[in-house]
């Protein structure tokens, strides 16, 4: 998502397009509802500033310590909602309540409604 947000603020790529492919799409795929602001959808979602920083290993989430996109720019989330509640706030990570949704999913030979 850094990549893609920084993307977004240099005009490469359109925001609902973003949405659209790490959002909409996936949930489509696995049959799970889609996260929204409207009465009912999940509440899951992360909030962005506009500034883009340089990626660097040691600001990741990952153990192996190291980035194939060291140095390029990214934008990162403020704070992280799931399910309504707040899960992660300027580097700090609060309890959560994670959620298993029954869907499709994965299914010999095809995703969701996609058939190969």
């Amino acid at each position: 998502m850094p990549l893609l947000l920084a993307g977004v603020m240099d005009g490469k790529i359109s925001l609902p397009s973003v949405i659209q492919k790490t959002s909409r799409k996936p949930a489509e795929l696995l049959g799970i509802p889609c996260a929204g602001f409207k009465k009912g959808d999940r509440g899951d979602f992360a909030l962005y500033s506009k500034i883009q920083r340089p990626i660097r290993a040691e600001m990741l989430h990952s153990k192996c310590g190291w980035t194939p996109f060291e140095g390029h720019m990214g934008i990162f989330p403020h704070a992280v909602i799931m399910n309504g509640k707040l899960a992660y706030r300027d580097g700090e990570f609060f309890p959560s309540e994670p959620r298993w949704f029954y869907g499709e999913g994965y299914q010999e030979g095809t995703i969701g409604s996609w058939q190969f």
